[in-house]
């Protein structure tokens, strides 16, 4: 499957795929390399092994008590910023919190958008400098804030009576509920020196756009 995927052969891989006990062996939990397996099930296009495998990597990451710890401090101290700053009333921060469920729902959303655009429009990262621009920002971050919009739309009909900075206080709960589960995987990643960087940078970046 990797051989073909690398290649290019998708009809090849697809056939594969669909052959008794290979698509198992690519889901099952734990099996092989998380990003080998994850890539395979997206050029198969197969919808329920993708989410499949992405949860069981974020509960295998999620099972690492430091990371996930940090990864929390980092989303408490940003919401409270974002509620205070924007006077917020304590009484109606629930909305917020509901916000940030939704941001968490968004990531395996994100997955799926990955999925049809890698598999139904060709984009993919290239390994080329200006190409490579391109596919972070038409890509990566289209498909990010598409799937944050996604979930905070139907949360409207809760901010239908509140203020502009209410409904922003909500809206940045979402793009932080995406950075906080995101935070634990480039943490485990990057240890010490990614929990500083992400926490002026992309932390701030998913919320404020």
């Amino acid at each position: 499957l990797d051989l073909c995927r690398r290649r290019g052969w998708t009809s090849e891989l697809q056939k594969l795929y669909q052959q008794p006990g290979w698509r198992e062996a690519v889901v099952e939990k734990g099996a092989g390399d998380y990003t080998d397996n994850y890539q395979a099930a997206v050029v198969a296009r197969d919808w329920t092994g993708v989410l499949s495998i992405v949860w069981d990597g974020v509960w295998m990451r999620v099972k690492t008590p430091l990371w996930v710890l940090m990864a929390g401090l980092c989303g408490l101290l940003w919401f409270l910023v974002v509620h205070m700053g924007g006077c917020v009333p304590v009484r109606l921060w629930w909305r917020g919190l509901l916000g940030f469920g939704c941001g968490l729902l968004s990531i395996p959303l994100t997955h799926l958008f990955i999925m049809a655009q890698e598999s139904w429009l060709g984009v993919q990262e290239h390994g080329e400098g200006a190409m490579d621009i391109l596919y972070c920002v038409s890509g990566i971050g289209l498909r990010e804030e598409l799937a944050k919009l996604v979930m905070f739309v139907p949360l409207l009909i809760l901010l239908r009576r509140a203020t502009a900075a209410q409904v922003l206080a909500v809206a940045s709960s979402v793009g932080l509920g995406f950075a906080i589960l995101e935070n634990v995987t480039y943490f485990e990643w990057g240890q010490g020196p990614a929990v500083w960087s992400r926490f002026i940078t992309a932390n701030f970046l998913h919320f404020g756009l």
